[in-house]
């Protein structure tokens, strides 16, 4: 017994430091007191200097010792700073109000302008001219005259009464294609409509819909670009899809399908390619309805002999 007293009297000591004077108790955790301490007046006077606040000029101070900058300051620097190439120096808006060879450069600037216009000059006679010979054969009464004219009511007539898109074509890896085409296709319970123009790669379902968003899966894109890389037409032309009915591979399947009749049809030499990987093909199978009786179209009902 005596010896269990003189731990807990050894527990209980209390140790003071002659630097700090701070008191220090060496007791267990459920015998912790929280009342407040008799240099209270201490600590508080510490907690106080770690709050203090800095004037204005301390803070700026400060802030450029440690390298922090205005977004002005970073301007004025990069404006001040050197070029980049040793030939050329920064565009500045000074520089170029205050530069020495301003009135040079708009002389030649002049010049330039002159040409251009001596030159349109030129271009608008040349026109004129030939229109004046023209009139002049077909008032001679010529047959070359005649010719022109009949040529001309001919060409007339064939363009308002032939597709007007046709003769907007480029070319493209040595053949000659339509910079607007369109075609339709279906699979199983949908169908798609596909315009496609000569652009940059855009594809949009659905009027504003990605092409990742429609088709989370990575088998169903590779379906609908597959035309675009078999033809060596990627980021070539824009596409604009629009889905009707089925799920989500019927309608990537039927914008297969579309986007490669649009392509045969801005570009005919480009079948064999298509028909070679089946591109071409429309699968004309459709699910067989429910019949009576049964679970589905064929599986039946489980009979029990009992």
């Amino acid at each position: 017994m005596m010896n269990i007293v003189k731990k807990i009297g050894q527990l209980h000591k209390r140790y003071e430091k002659k630097k700090t004077n701070v008191v220090l108790l060496w007791v267990p955790n459920k015998y912790i007191s929280t009342s407040n301490l008799k240099n209270e007046k201490n600590v508080k006077v510490k907690v106080n200097t770690k709050n203090y606040i800095l004037s204005l000029d301390e803070a700026l101070y400060l802030s450029k010792e440690m390298g922090i900058k205005t977004t002005t300051e970073i301007q004025k620097m990069i404006m001040r700073s050197p070029p980049f190439s040793a030939d050329t120096s920064p565009f500045l808006i000074d520089n170029f109000l205050c530069s020495e060879n301003r009135n040079s450069d708009s002389d030649d600037i002049d010049q330039i302008d002159q040409k251009l216009k001596a030159l349109g000059e030129k271009e608008e006679n040349d026109k004129k001219d030939e229109k004046d010979a023209e009139k002049e054969k077909i008032k001679e009464g010529s047959l070359y005259g005649a010719d022109n004219n009949n040529v001309d009511i001919l060409s007339k007539v064939l363009i308002e009464k032939f597709n007007k898109k046709r003769a907007k074509t480029f070319i493209h890896n040595d053949m000659e294609w339509l910079e607007e085409s369109e075609g339709i296709g279906t699979n199983k319970r949908s169908c798609a409509y596909v315009y496609i123009r000569r652009g940059s790669g855009i594809v949009k379902v659905n009027n504003q819909e990605d092409l990742y968003i429609r088709w989370p899966y990575f088998y169903n894109r590779t379906d609908v670009l597959e035309p675009f890389y078999l033809t060596n037409t990627a980021c070539v032309f824009d596409v604009f899809i629009k889905l009707k009915g089925g799920g989500i591979s019927g309608q990537s399947k039927a914008a297969r399908l579309a986007i490669g009749r649009a392509l045969l049809n801005a570009c005919p030499f480009i079948y064999d390619e298509l028909k070679e990987h089946d591109i071409l093909y429309e699968d004309m199978r459709q699910k067989f309805p429910k019949m009576p009786g049964r679970k589905k179209s064929r599986a039946m009902k489980q009979w029990s002999k009992r």
